[in-house]
């Protein structure tokens, strides 16, 4: 179970399913729907430098992606008001206002702009595309919420970093760049972010982990799906991946809700990215 700061944590799984349901509950879908040809999925750019903007939605564009672009915090919110949700975000951090030329002095804008996307599609993935280091606790506190598809990647790293963030994000995982300047570890950095009565809980379902078996830790690492999605992934049927979950929660002790009505999938997600990410 231990791993390297690079490591991802799958936290859903089928890359199509751009807006999961809630977990282990059926999907219903309609034969329109279902009989309705695949659209070309889309991508909100938010970069307030004009030619990185343009080398990004090119690049974009190259993964056939339909890419909207905006350059102020101002600008991304009129965008962000569409009739469907994006499938993928890449933002900045230091967002400028409307008519400021100075760069922003703090990432607040571009925090507050993901926090809006993931509270009105949380199936949105989030590629955090920033030059600076240090708002990993800020990624890791999304993750406490629930949130999956979220990637944290530096400016200026190779285009094929970014393609495995952005891949990786579309899988629902939390994906940290490896190399990121974290002194205390990103699992540290997480337990710090958590509120202080859910961190030692989180601590504690860490360190029984190895208690799973091997089909156990795999479905563990599905729980923000569905049922059926888990079931269709792993081959499995859905009763029995039902049997599997339920034995998890038994092993593990956790019953629902955990505290604070934090749901117990969320707090065995936040166990398995503090025990790979240390």
């Amino acid at each position: 179970m231990g791993g390297g700061a690079g490591q991802w944590v799958m936290l859903t799984v089928d890359a199509g399913e751009c807006y999961p349901p809630r977990p282990h509950e059926p999907r219903v879908a309609s034969r329109e729907a279902m009989q309705q040809p695949p659209s070309t999925p889309r991508c909100f750019l938010v970069e307030d430098d004009s030619f990185a903007q343009n080398e990004l939605a090119y690049f974009l564009t190259d993964l056939e992606f339909a890419v909207t672009s905006a350059g102020t915090y101002d600008e991304a919110l009129r965008l962000l008001d569409q009739p469907e949700p994006f499938r993928l975000a890449v933002v900045d951090l230091r967002l400028r206002r409307d008519g400021e030329r100075r760069p922003a002095p703090s990432p607040e804008h571009g925090l507050d702009l993901i926090h809006r996307i993931k509270q009105s599609a949380p199936g949105t993935a989030v590629v955090i595309w920033t030059g600076y280091e240090d708002q990993v606790p800020a990624v890791v506190s999304m993750a406490a919420k629930g949130w999956g598809g979220l990637a944290y990647v530096i400016k200026g790293s190779l285009p094929e970093e970014l393609r495995t963030a952005i891949e990786h994000a579309l899988l629902g995982a939390v994906y940290m760049q490896p190399g990121l300047r974290q002194p205390q570890g990103y699992g540290a950095a997480l337990l710090a972010a958590l509120p202080p009565d859910i961190a030692p809980l989180v601590e504690r379902i860490a360190a029984q982990l190895d208690t799973l078996s091997p089909r156990e830790l795999e479905i563990a690492a599905l729980l923000m799906s569905s049922t059926d999605s888990i079931a269709r992934r792993l081959g499995l049927s859905p009763h029995t991946v039902r049997n599997h979950i339920d034995a998890i929660y038994t092993r593990l002790g956790l019953k629902e809700p955990v505290a604070a009505e934090l749901r117990r999938d969320t707090v065995l997600t936040l166990a398995l990215i503090v025990r790979r990410l240390q």
